[in-house]
Order: C-alpha cells, then sequence, then structure tokens
C-alpha cells in the first residue's frame, strides 16, 4: 500500500486536466450533435485525450507523484461518469455524454461506456501492482489509446472483411473487421516505436515494434466487444517490462 501513498498531489494538474477532458466531452458531444462528427470518431477521440494524453499529462521526473495525480484524476472522472451513465436523462449528463455513448451498443449502450473505462482502470491497476512501474504503467495506457483510437474510425470506414465477435453485456453478435484491427495493429506498432529509447537502435526498435503490433492486433481481435480495453494492455505490460526492466 505505501507504494500508492509516496506520491503528493497536485490539485491544479488534477483539476486542470479534469476540466479539459471534460471540455472535450462536451465539444465532441456538440460536434456530433451538430452532425460535424461520428460518433465513434468522437468517442476515439476522448479515449486518445484520456489515455495517450494522460500518459503525457502526468509524465515528470517524479513517478510517485506522477501516480498519484494520475490515480486522483481519473477517479474523479470515472466518478463523473457514472454519475452521467446512472442519470442519463439529466441535461448535463446529456451534454456529458452525447459524443461519447454509442447508441449502436444497445440494449446497454451506458453500460458499454462505463465498462470500457473500468476495464482500461483495472488493467492498468493491475499492472502497476505487478510491475511497480509508473513507467510501465504509462507506456500500456499511451499504446491502449493509440492504437484502440484507429480500430473503430478505420474500420467503420473501410473494413470490409467482418468477423463476429462476442459482447460482454448481451447475446447480440458485434462485428469487427481485419481492416479496423490492422489500424490497431499499426497503432500499437507506431505507438510502441516512439516509447523505445533510441539507444536500442532502428532495427531493434522495428523488429520489437513490428512483433508487439502483430500480437496486440490479434488480441484485440481475439477480445469480446467490450473488453480490449483490458485485454491490450495486459498484454503490452508485460511485453514492455520484459524489453526494459
Amino acid at each position: 500500500m505505501s507504494h500508492w501513498l509516496t506520491g503528493e498531489i497536485d490539485s491544479l494538474t488534477c483539476g486542470l486536466f479534469v476540466a479539459l477532458v471534460m471540455a472535450g466531452w462536451c465539444l465532441t458531444g456538440w460536434l456530433h450533435h451538430r452532425g460535424w462528427l461520428r460518433i465513434g470518431d468522437a468517442r476515439k477521440m476522448n479515449h486518445v485525450a484520456i489515455l495517450a494524453g494522460g500518459a503525457i499529462w502526468f509524465w515528470t521526473e517524479n513517478p510517485a507523484n506522477d501516480r498519484m495525480n494520475a490515480i486522483v484524476a481519473i477517479g474523479l472522472l470515472f466518478v463523473i461518469l457514472l454519475v452521467a451513465c446512472r442519470f442519463p436523462q439529466h441535461a448535463l449528463s446529456n451534454i456529458l455524454l452525447r459524443g461519447y455513448v454509442r447508441m449502436e451498443d444497445w440494449p446497454n449502450p451506458h453500460g458499454h461506456l462505463w465498462i470500457s473505462w473500468l476495464a482500461s482502470i483495472v488493467s492498468l491497476v493491475a499492472i502497476e501492482l505487478i510491475f511497480r512501474s509508473t513507467e510501465i504503467t504509462r507506456m500500456s495506457a499511451f499504446v491502449l489509446g493509440i492504437a484502440d483510437a484507429l480500430g473503430e474510425p478505420i474500420g467503420t470506414r473501410f473494413g470490409r472483411h467482418r468477423f463476429p465477435v462476442s459482447d460482454l453485456l448481451s447475446s447480440t453478435i458485434r462485428y469487427r473487421s481485419w481492416e479496423g484491427s490492422f489500424a490497431v495493429g499499426f497503432g500499437a506498432m507506431s505507438s510502441v516505436a516512439f516509447l523505445l529509447p533510441v539507444t536500442f537502435g532502428l532495427p531493434a526498435i522495428l523488429t520489437i515494434a513490428c512483433g508487439m503490433g502483430v500480437v496486440i492486433a490479434a488480441i484485440e481481435a481475439w477480445s469480446p466487444h467490450g473488453l480490449d480495453n483490458l485485454t491490450i494492455p495486459l498484454v503490452t505490460g508485460p511485453c514492455m517490462a520484459f524489453i526494459l526492466l
């Protein structure tokens, strides 16, 4: 437990991150409401902001403070999200969630939203507990944010070769596409290549990044709808730990 309590909370850092993320929710919701942004694109933009954006925002020379500030900020955002999902008819909830909830996830559109958040939180907490390395946890969040953000927009626009996947919250059959999974792999490969130390050398970086891209794409394609936010970090974290620790 002491591992989690060694850092100090920076109220300004946490508060500003929460405010910016919520402003992003409102902006993407407004753009979607005006018909200028697809719901899938809006949702993934929000995922990038919270995951990849959070990984960068809470990246200083003090890992203990980074960890504590991330816990506080993400915890607060998750509580706000849960309340909004619990009372979706409230005016403020509608403003926050109209660019975040996919009605295609019927009959549990709000459930799929907070479950995806919970899956991400559980996986990242597990990585932190196992490896006790905020660097590995941060990298896992960054890879998830970039890789997951590309799959749905690419799959929706260009997916011609679909395959069925099970749904976590219902018996409904969902579909992914090989094109979308390829985009996930490309996003994972690019983000891993960005994160690896330059001292590894270009050949090693490209080899590792390509290998992890293939593995992460396969895991995403296999995962039930709603659980890829759990499985991708649980694969990324051990791989990065094996390479870097």
